[in-house]
C-alpha cells in the first residue's frame, strides 16, 4: 500500500528512473484542460510537483502545483491515440471531471506502484510510453516498465486551498458513503476498489448520464414532430375532399325564386276564333239525283 502524505509534493517518475518526471500543465486549454506527459525532471517548476490527495487507503485525486487546486488528473479517449484502448491522460478543470479523476495506487511487490483509475479499473493502468505520452492502456498482460511509478517527496504543501477538494460526489462510490468535499488530514469521501459492488445507474459516468438527457430530449422532440405531421397532413386529406362535395352539391338545381313565370293562356290574353267561312251551310243534293238513286 502506497503512503502518501496529501500535504507533500511529490516527484512522479516511470519505471525507478529518478531522472524523468511526469508533467502536469496548467489549464491552457479555456481554462478547462492541460497535458499531461513525462520528460527530464527539473524539481524546481511546478509542473513537475504533484499531490496526492487521499480519499480512503489505496484511491486518490491527483493535482499539479502548476494546475492550482482546481485541476485534476484525468483521462479521455482519443481516436487518433494508438496505444491499445485509445485513451490519454489529462489535467481537467473539476466542474468538467468524471469519475476517472479517482485513481487507485496499488504495489507491484518490488517497491514500485500500479496506478488505474475508477473509469476502468484494474484493466487499464498508467502507462509512460517511449515518446513521453502518458496513457492509459488496456495493455496489461506482460511486464512493462512504462507502468511501474515511484513517489518521491519534495516539499510540503502548506497552502490551504490545496487542504480540500470541491469535487461532484465520485458516481463509482457506494451508496452514502461518499462525500462532495475532503480535507487532506481525513478521509471523508469513500471510492471502493471494486467495480463489481456498484449497480444501476450509479455506473454510469458524467458523460454517459448527460448522453441519456440528450437523448430524452431527442425522443421529446421526435414525438411532437410526429404528431405535428400526423396533424399537417390530416389536414390535407380534408382540403382535398372538398372539391368533390362541391360537385356532388353542384347536381341539384333549383329555380331562381325570382324568375318570372310564364302561362300557355294567362287571363289579360286576347282570345280569338276563326272566320265563320269555315262552317258553310249545309247543304241537300238535287231531288231528281235522290230519284235517281232510289230507282
Amino acid at each position: 500500500m502506497a503512503n502518501l502524505n496529501s500535504n507533500t509534493w511529490y516527484h512522479v517518475f516511470p519505471n525507478q528512473n529518478e531522472k524523468q518526471a511526469m508533467v502536469g500543465s496548467s489549464l491552457y486549454r479555456d481554462g478547462q484542460y492541460g497535458t499531461v506527459f513525462f520528460k527530464e525532471a527539473n524539481l524546481t517548476q511546478p509542473m513537475f510537483k504533484w499531490q496526492m490527495f487521499g480519499i480512503n487507503a489505496t484511491t486518490y485525486v491527483i493535482r499539479s502545483q502548476d494546475g492550482r487546486d482546481n485541476a485534476f488528473l484525468g483521462t479521455k479517449y482519443e481516436p487518433k491515440e494508438k496505444a491499445p484502448g485509445g485513451t490519454q491522460a489529462l489535467m481537467v478543470r473539476d466542474n468538467l471531471t468524471d469519475s476517472s479523476i479517482y485513481w487507485t495506487i496499488e504495489p507491484w511487490g518490488d517497491g514500485t506502484f500500479k496506478m488505474y483509475n475508477g473509469a476502468n479499473w484494474t484493466s487499464w493502468n498508467l502507462e509512460k510510453q517511449g515518446n513521453g505520452a502518458a496513457v492509459l492502456t488496456s495493455n496489461t498482460t506482460v511486464d512493462r516498465g512504462g507502468q511501474r511509478f515511484s513517489f518521491n517527496s519534495i516539499e510540503p504543501i502548506n497552502q490551504s486551498r490545496f487542504s480540500t477538494t470541491n469535487l461532484p460526489t465520485p458516481t463509482s462510490a457506494s451508496a452514502g458513503t461518499a462525500e462532495s468535499s475532503a480535507t487532506a488530514t481525513g478521509t471523508s469521501a469513500t471510492v471502493p476498489n471494486n467495480p463489481a459492488s456498484n449497480s444501476g445507474s450509479n455506473n454510469l459516468s458524467t458523460g454517459a448520464k448527460a448522453g441519456i438527457g440528450v437523448g430524452v430530449v431527442i425522443v421529446v422532440v421526435l414525438v411532437f414532430a410526429a404528431i405535428g405531421f400526423a396533424y399537417l397532413r390530416r389536414r390535407k386529406q380534408r382540403g382535398q375532399s372538398l372539391p368533390t362535395t362541391l360537385k356532388q352539391e353542384s347536381l341539384i338545381h333549383e329555380a331562381n325564386a325570382e324568375t318570372t313565370t310564364y302561362e300557355l293562356h294567362p287571363e289579360n290574353a286576347a282570345k280569338h276564333e276563326m272566320p265563320g267561312v269555315l262552317h258553310p251551310p249545309p247543304v241537300e243534293l238535287p231531288a231528281a239525283v235522290m230519284h235517281r238513286n232510289a230507282l
